[in-house]
């Protein structure tokens, strides 16, 4: 083990590849992420006036050669854990059980709400602050055109400290949080975000602070926070979880929410054949995204009375497509039945279905003709509905919960 040496704030660059062997102009030696004063790191290989180290950060890990200069020996690391997790604590009591019933009532009634009680950003704008840590600020400012940094009071643990939070600018750089004491001479926590998914916030409950981040991928909350001995741990995780059996929360007909939660609703089997392309112009769809456009297809067709008024009718899912280049970059998916006319096409002179998810397609319960729309798997979102159609619209039947926070 060993432990960065320098003033408070002093940054110490990680190199991915050993420095002497960086030659002509190279890249690959200049290292982005970097170290402070005070971490520890575990010492890997020494080779001249460069030492490998690896940092396990409360979130990730990171590895490279360093100056060996700016290494203080701290000892064996025979009993240092070497996972690529971060480390984990145990949660203050309650804490993570409220953080779970605190989400699933979010889920239920489709809120988009704080998890606890954020904090006030009452920012310090006269701070006066470390000059390694002021100057790695300015280098900063200089780089980016939008990229801002303030300071706000915290508790951690019932002791006052400084948020030295990092707004970069662009859409797709995330905030990010470090954590000092309220006098600046020592760095408790060094925010190593980078992932554009991973949003961040700082949450009070109860008399403390927690950092809480929310990953758009994975659909992952996880708490930060601190030991009694001020290092920084995870108190928990919570993901999304496949709720069986599926919660129903709107149901005009109970009898067909249940069997449909049951999977006792009969699936309508398409025709044979495989999907075909086809022209916004002839669904009658919007064909913008920010910074792309809809691609649609149309797929194989049933022949179905999906009105309900006997008639059966010529009926396909169309499907569409689109990403786009704004923000972060985003991908949209979208499904609804059509029916279609003598030519195989849409029929324009019918009202169109608006029964639509990522997912779409056509189920009978009792003789009956229903629409079935669900987010796709794997999806940021959690819908699934059912619905009835007429000439004149649609009408929502049943709606469920199909997921569940949990703690991981």
């Amino acid at each position: 083990m060993a432990e960065v040496v320098g003033q408070p704030g002093e940054r110490l660059f990680l190199h991915p590849d050993y420095p002497p062997k960086c030659s002509g102009g190279s890249k690959s030696c200049d290292g982005k992420a970097y170290l402070l004063a005070g971490d520890r790191v575990v010492i890997g290989a020494r080779c001249g006036a460069w030492t490998d180290v690896q940092f396990s950060g409360p979130r990730s890990t990171s590895w490279g050669w360093v100056e060996s200069a700016r290494l203080k020996d701290l000892g064996s690391a025979n009993q240092v854990s070497l996972g690529h997790s971060a480390p984990v604590a145990t949660a203050p009591p309650g804490l993570c059980e409220a953080a779970r019933d605190r989400l699933n009532e979010t889920l239920l009634h489709a809120q988009r709400a704080a998890l606890f009680t954020p904090v006030p950003l009452n920012f310090q704008s006269e701070e006066k602050l470390p000059p390694a840590l002021q100057q790695g600020i300015d280098d900063q400012q200089d780089t980016e055109d939008f990229y801002s940094t303030n300071i706000t009071n915290v508790l951690i643990r019932g002791v006052r400290a400084k948020a030295v939070v990092h707004s970069p600018g662009g859409s797709c750089v995330p905030t990010k949080f470090d954590i000092w004491t309220h006098d600046f001479k020592k760095q408790l926590y060094a925010d190593p975000n980078d992932d554009p998914d991973v949003r961040e916030e700082l949450e009070n409950y109860g008399a403390d602070t927690y950092l809480v981040t929310s990953n758009n991928q994975n659909n992952e909350i996880v708490l930060y926070g601190f030991t009694r001995d001020l290092e920084p741990a995870q108190f928990c995780a919570l993901r999304l979880v496949p709720r069986k059996p599926q919660q129903v929360i709107e149901a005009a007909n109970p009898e067909l929410c249940n069997a449909v939660r049951d999977g006792k609703a009969e699936q309508v089997p398409v025709g044979e054949g495989e999907p075909v392309e086809i022209a916004a112009e002839a669904l009658g769809s919007d064909t913008y995204v920010p910074g792309g456009q809809w691609s649609y297809t149309l797929g194989p067709a049933a022949r179905v009375d999906i009105y309900n008024d006997g008639h059966p009718m010529s009926v396909a899912i169309a499907t569409g497509y689109a990403s786009s280049s704004a923000g972060c970059g985003s991908e949209f998916h979208t499904a609804w039945p059509v029916v279609l006319g003598k030519d195989d096409m849409p029929d324009r002179s019918l009202k169109k279905i608006e029964a639509k998810d990522e997912e779409a397609h056509l189920i009978r319960y009792q003789g009956t003709i229903y629409v079935e729309t669900n987010s796709a798997e794997g999806s940021s979102s959690y819908n699934h509905d059912v619905w009835k159609a007429s000439r004149n619209g649609v009408t929502k039947v049943c709606s469920y919960l199909p997921v569940r926070y949990d703690i991981k």
